[in-house]
């Protein structure tokens, strides 16, 4: 057998390899989501350069929110849009990271938060560590637009990543709101530290314009959005009310 025989064989076995392990965690993410499910892509991870995990169900998984505002019109009512805030934090944790945008003052030096630039950076970090990310309409919202501000920043995309959406991977269902607020309210999530922070049209136009006020509006509500979901998506799971997690395609 000829040396480059011998190296075709070889190529040939690894992408097979590779093959075997892309349908198996295709028939993985098919399923339910469920710890059965979790336990599966976990065979898999090592091989995509993922952190293994010790025990069923330990996927790392990042919840996450954003808040924009719009920016300029496209033609008719529809805006372009920028991001104000992201909040994101790990399941299994209380703790919660948040940026929001704001500006230095010209006159004082007083700075009311941070740039759009250091608000990617500091998600993407996050994003980057995590096995799965949740959120509500995260595939067709959040995800997106962070892609679309990192393109603008001229940074790095998004990497494809494994998604549990509680919007788009809800139920097939008809006749209900299936907003996040109706859908906790809908499981009786009255949880203490739980509820969504509420904002006004007055309170959305301060928020908007980046005052120090606004920013504390802002801060609050894309909080509130994180911690909320987590309990959402968690009874969610457990009444079987949401499908598997998907891959969303960054590019």
């Amino acid at each position: 057998m000829t040396l480059e025989t011998k190296k075709t064989l070889r190529r040939d076995r690894v992408d097979q390899e590779r093959a075997n392990a892309l349908k198996t965690i295709r028939t993985a993410i098919r399923l339910k989501h469920s710890l059965a499910a979790d336990n599966e892509i976990n065979d898999v991870l090592p091989r995509f350069g993922l952190r293994r995990r010790s025990s069923v169900g330990k996927l790392r998984v990042l919840d996450f929110d954003i808040e924009n505002r719009p920016l300029s019109y496209l033609g008719q009512d529809f805006t372009t849009a920028e991001i104000t805030s992201i909040a994101a934090g790990w399941n299994g944790s209380s703790k919660v990271y948040v940026w929001v945008l704001g500006y230095t003052c010209e006159h004082c030096g007083e700075n009311t938060g941070s740039t759009g630039k250091e608000i990617l950076t500091g998600f993407k970090d996050l994003y980057d560590q995590a096995d799965m990310v949740t959120g509500h309409f995260i595939r067709e919202h959040d995800l997106p637009i962070i892609n679309g501000s990192l393109a603008e920043y001229g940074m790095e995309p998004l990497s494809d990543k494994l998604t549990s959406d509680t919007k788009l991977d809800f139920i097939h269902s008809k006749g209900i709101s299936q907003s996040q607020e109706n859908l906790s309210d809908m499981l009786e999530l009255y949880v203490e530290g739980y509820e969504k922070y509420h904002m006004s049209n007055d309170d959305w136009r301060e928020a908007n314009r980046l005052t120090k006020r606004g920013v504390a509006f802002t801060k609050a509500r894309v909080t509130s959005d994180v911690r909320q979901h987590m309990a959402l998506r968690k009874q969610l799971v457990k009444r079987g009310l949401i499908s598997g997690p998907k891959v969303w395609r960054a590019k």
